[in-house]
């Protein structure tokens, strides 16, 4: 039942964080007032909403909830006074304090703390006292909202633990958007700082193509949100992609078109997607084995001789 109430609240986050990146871009293009305005009270809201999704959806539904509404309530009960709007949701401040008790969640928002604290402060001088923030104080305001995007709000809306089948970044956000805010420097840099934070091991995207590593290890790109894998049973996977061992680097991770080898006479070019080596790619037409052909020509078949088939 609870997972009714945390769809709720995933869906409103995703609202509010989407229009929250709208009003930030505008901001940022236009420097709008309005658009400065409703960038900050939309991301606090979006962050709000992402922090009791986290709780409820890691930890237990019923500590997001007032004591006094939800007590002695089983929890089709509390689903039934939900859907009833019976129930009275614990505040912000209350529910921050619970995640720094919280040893799992301490842990991961440890050092991020300091930004919900601070971007608290912008939203109630905004709401409350009508207040005119200093050309500094809209520097810090925009690398702020940078960071919550991306370390706060996305961390709590995604779990990286679910691998291939995990949710991330570009599963969230309108891709036109998206597209603007990947040309904001800042915001790039610290979208790849996460992800390395996060996967450790990235690879270059072939279709991105900016000079960094991007591909997470079960070959889905961090930016265009694109599989290049073709064992994926996603609805964003190419089943196009295969993959070979690398000579220079050792990694299966040259990348080629498997489709379209075989009218190219078992040839296709090969990228590493690991260390950017450009090779050619074999596939023999006998044993159907693939190989890189910069490797050793003694330990591969060669168009005019199969080493399994013809020794």
């Amino acid at each position: 039942m609870s997972n009714i109430i945390t769809d709720s609240l995933f869906k409103n986050a995703i609202v509010f964080f989407n229009d929250a990146i709208y009003h930030f871009n505008r901001w940022l293009e236009n420097k709008a007032y309005a658009d400065q305005i409703l960038s900050i009270v939309n991301t606090q809201m979006a962050l709000e909403l992402a922090m009791k999704y986290k709780i409820a959806e890691t930890v237990d539904v019923r500590i997001i909830f007032e004591a006094k509404s939800i007590h002695g309530l089983s929890i089709d009960q509390i689903y039934d006074a939900f859907q009833n709007n019976k129930l009275r949701i614990n505040e912000f401040e209350q529910l921050k304090n619970y995640m720094k008790s919280n040893k799992e969640l301490s842990t991961t928002f440890s050092s991020h703390f300091a930004y919900m604290d601070k971007f608290q402060n912008y939203r109630n001088k905004l709401v409350h006292q009508n207040y005119t923030f200093t050309p500094n104080e809209i520097n810090q305001i925009e690398n702020d909202i940078i960071h919550i995007f991306i370390y706060i709000i996305v961390e709590m809306l995604t779990d990286i633990s679910a691998g291939e089948k995990d949710i991330i970044i570009t599963d969230l956000i309108n891709s036109t958007e998206y597209k603007k805010l990947l040309a904001n420097y800042n915001f790039a840099e610290k979208l790849n700082e996460k992800a390395k934070s996060d996967y450790g091991k990235l690879y270059y995207c072939p279709i991105c193509d900016i000079g960094l590593q991007t591909m997470l290890p079960y070959k889905r790109c961090y930016r265009c949100g694109l599989i290049y894998n073709s064992n994926s049973t996603s609805v964003h996977a190419s089943n196009a992609v295969m993959y070979v061992k690398c000579h220079f680097c050792g990694e299966t991770m040259v990348a080629f078109d498997d489709l379209n080898i075989d009218d190219n006479h078992g040839f296709a070019r090969g990228l590493c997607l690991n260390c950017g080596n450009d090779t050619i790619i074999f596939k023999c037409p006998k044993c159907g084995e693939y190989y890189d052909t910069e490797t050793c020509v003694s330990e591969f078949c060669t168009p005019d001789k199969c080493i399994i088939f013809d020794t």
